[in-house]
């Protein structure tokens, strides 16, 4: 993202964003330092690049992203004034952990030490299992087996006890990672209710996308050969997991482990990478049909923020027209499309119950959500789903042949492909499929992937998947073994 383009251009009063999809934690650049005349922004405050001091001891005052991006937010609440504070306010804190390279400090690395030595199926397992016992899925329902060559992944039983052994502490330091998000979740909490404006608050805690789970996303950080730059940066040593000077990732087998019982993860449209965990804290005098600690299946999206947020502080959207085939509205004398979302206030004002009664749902059974992402695809309209994405990666194929349906009510874990057996309903979805098409402007069919480069021309990007996802373990900073 240019400066251009930031949230001080979007309507925030007041802004320090991270600009690239992701940063090292603790704001060192090795990659970025190396262009003689600077390399991108990495961070800037209300269109004004600031330039962080590495914070190469891991000092508790020094820059962490997760520390840091909480406190800026806190001194953005403090710094408003008296008519400010009589008035609504809007805030957003995206934490940009626990995205790789995964970095905490060895103290909140090592709180969970050991928790994760029997591996990612292990995992997987109590993770299931406690997902029952707190009555979050049936204990009927079928989760999707972890996939493993289809994503670039070996098996946990092929890996090497070393390999096996730093596996196990990224994970450590990812769980570290997602406890300092809670305690400074918690720091913000503590605010509010200095303030007393926690019990008027309305909060939304929510992870933006299901578990990261590839390698080759680093590419924009790392540049074209990320093997390389790992190699000649940075040092995997067991002991040193987690430091600034550290780069590693998950990979597919602990994502799963985080998804299930869905299918896959991040970047791609089955439910492990778009179904997501919500938790919501209402107003505590505005709603109070819901009780502390209910739960609710009822489907929503995170276009429904933008209106619900409005809702409730009492603005009133444009009324909205149609113009061929997609909703428009008037906004500062502008034709702009209109919000796509769906206000949860008179869902909220039922109660908890909601979710057995079509009249409150959020979105009606009629009504078809879509999504697109690298030329994969799903559509969801009431409890019935399609989903497209390549064989070769575990999806159906290539074409028009390559849908599936899937009942994500009944079957949420997508195993069992329904398109053969109800193919009136297939047609249906399809038929949406293509009306969304053509009201978002989708690129889809033969020109929605383009051949790329060859692997004449840029055999780094043709690298191995399962290679890459282990090629971190064994840097130690200046060395390239395999490389």
């Amino acid at each position: 993202m240019r400066t251009s383009q930031g949230p001080w251009e979007r309507g925030f009063q007041r802004a320090f964003a991270m600009l690239p999809g992701c940063c090292n934690h603790y704001g060192w650049e090795p990659v970025q330092e190396r262009f003689p005349v600077g390399g991108r922004p990495i961070h800037a405050e209300m269109g004004q690049k600031v330039d962080i001091t590495p914070n190469k001891t891991e000092d508790d005052k020094g820059f962490y992203s997760t520390d840091y991006y909480t406190a800026r937010l806190i001194e953005y609440l403090e710094e408003r004034t008296e008519e400010e504070e009589s008035e609504p306010f809007f805030s957003f804190l995206p934490y940009t952990a626990p995205h790789w390279p995964l970095q905490c400090s060895r103290a909140q690395r090592d709180k969970y030490k050991g928790v994760y030595d029997d591996g990612p199926y292990a995992l997987r397992e109590r993770r299931l299992k406690k997902l029952v016992e707190l009555g979050i899925i049936d204990e009927d329902i079928v989760p999707h087996k972890v996939e493993t060559g289809e994503v670039g992944a070996e098996g946990w039983d092929s890996l090497s006890p070393e390999e096996k052994k730093q596996s196990i502490r990224a994970m450590e330091t990812y769980a570290g990672m997602v406890d300092s998000i809670d305690i400074n979740v918690g720091k913000v909490i503590e605010y509010l209710k200095t303030t007393g404006e926690y019990h008027n608050t309305f909060i939304v805690f929510m992870s933006d996308n299901g578990a990261e789970g590839a390698a080759l996303e680093a590419i924009p950080v790392l540049g074209r050969d990320i093997k390389s730059a790992i190699h000649e940066y940075y040092d995997n040593s067991y002991e040193n997991i987690g430091a600034y000077n550290s780069y590693t990732w998950l990979g597919p087998l602990w994502a799963q482990a985080s998804t299930a019982p869905s299918r896959l993860f991040k970047g791609f449209p089955s439910e492990g990478g778009i179904l997501v965990p919500c938790v919501i804290k209402p107003p505590t005098s505005s709603f109070p049909q819901l009780s502390p600690g209910s739960f609710n299946r009822s489907f929503t999206t995170v276009m429904d923020f933008a209106p619900t947020f409005l809702d409730l502080a009492g603005v009133t959207l444009p009324q909205a027209t149609t113009n061929g085939v997609r909703a428009m509205t008037k906004f500062r004398d502008r034709d702009v499309h209109a919000i796509r979302g769906k206000s949860w206030v008179p869902f909220f004002r039922h109660g908890e119950t909601v979710e057995g009664e079509e009249i409150w749902a959020i979105h009606s059974s009629s009504e078809a959500i879509g999504w697109e992402l690298h030329a994969r695809a799903a559509l969801r309209k009431g409890d019935w789903k399609i989903v497209h994405f390549a064989k070769a990666q575990g999806g159906a194929g290539e074409g028009d042949d390559g849908w599936e349906l899937f009942n994500v009510v009944q079957d949420p874990g997508e195993t069992t492909d329904l398109a053969q057996d109800e193919p009136e309903k297939l047609h249906e979805l399809l038929k949406c499929w293509d009306e969304y098409v053509v009201e978002c402007g989708i690129v889809w069919g033969e020109g929605a992937v383009t051949p790329g480069l060859s692997r004449d021309e840029a055999p780094e990007l043709w690298e191995d998947e399962m290679e890459l996802q282990k090629c971190w373990m064994d840097a130690r900073g200046g060395t390239r073994p395999g490389c």
